[in-house]
């Protein structure tokens, strides 16, 4: 059964077992990549997965359940899971959304280019990042892995109050991880990029990028312990900022388990960090 089939068909089953309202979650992936070494494929890969869930409501109690298969007897079972699950609950106050007209924002999620590429693309890519590794520098010894892929994905949502939404989304990342060596001393260097834009991905920047990396900390040395001025580069952001995002998790607010949580007008930060998010 098709996901948009199994979404139809999973809200006639909560219809018939007399809901008070739910809402349908369902999602398709698939992935294609390759990795090579010393010239040789060392691993192809070609996955794909499906799920449906549901939530519902009887009684103003809540239920939950999900599946992996999409057969009407699956679909059909996993319902009245999440109705017999609800029996166990206690009420809770709950408002679904109604359909709303959405502001239409290019978040530039999708590149129907990428459909177009295939494996013979991705090892081509991958055993020129090699060849270039193996070039890069005279303290390369060793190039770990060179790989390529693409992964897309959809989403769907369909709930009682009329809400029907969809989107998709799609990437390839290309990327190679090797060793330098200085007298007994050994050290990893390794770079990806991710993008919806195959043009945007340069074999030399990211073998650049790796070989330096590794070379760099050849020659890192312990220091006195004290109280120093640093400077993060760019990299970093993303590494601080990933430790904060559980505390911004809403289910954790709600529960009271953030380090935000009642934090709402108050100061948690230095006034000279900023977060700025561009569309």
């Amino acid at each position: 059964m098709k996901i948009q089939d199994a979404l139809e068909y999973m809200a006639e089953c909560a219809k018939k077992a007399s809901c008070d309202q739910f809402d349908i979650l369902a999602g398709e992936s698939h992935d294609n990549s390759v990795q090579v070494f010393k010239r040789k494929v060392k691993e192809t890969e070609i996955a794909s997965s499906q799920g449906i869930g549901i939530r519902l409501f009887k009684d103003q109690k809540p239920g939950y359940s999900f599946t992996r298969r999409l057969s009407k007897e699956a679909i059909k079972q996993c319902v009245e899971d999440a109705c017999d699950l609800s029996s166990y609950s206690s009420p809770v106050e709950y408002q679904l959304p109604k359909p709303e007209k959405l502001k239409e924002i290019d978040l530039d999620t999708w590149n129907e280019d990428l459909e177009n590429l295939d494996t013979d693309d991705f090892l081509k890519l991958s055993f020129e990042l090699e060849a270039k590794a193996e070039k890069a520098n005279d303290l390369v010894e060793n190039v770990l892995s060179a790989a390529a892929g693409k992964s897309k994905s959809s989403f769907y949502l369909l709930n009682s109050e009329g809400v029907r939404y969809n989107s998709k989304r799609n990437s390839v990342i290309a990327g190679v991880s090797l060793v330098a060596t200085k007298g007994n001393i050994k050290k990893t260097g390794g770079k990806y990029k991710s993008t919806r834009h195959f043009e945007e991905i340069d074999s030399n920047k990211i073998v650049d990028f790796a070989c330096q990396k590794a070379v760099d900390l050849l020659d890192a040395k312990p220091i006195k312990a004290g109280s120093y001025p640093v400077l993060f580069d760019y990299y970093m952001a993303p590494a601080l900022l990933r430790s904060l995002m559980p505390a911004l998790n809403a289910e954790l607010v709600q529960k009271g388990q953030s380090k935000f949580a009642d934090k709402v007008n108050e100061k948690i930060a230095s006034t000279r960090s900023s977060i700025g998010f561009d569309l």
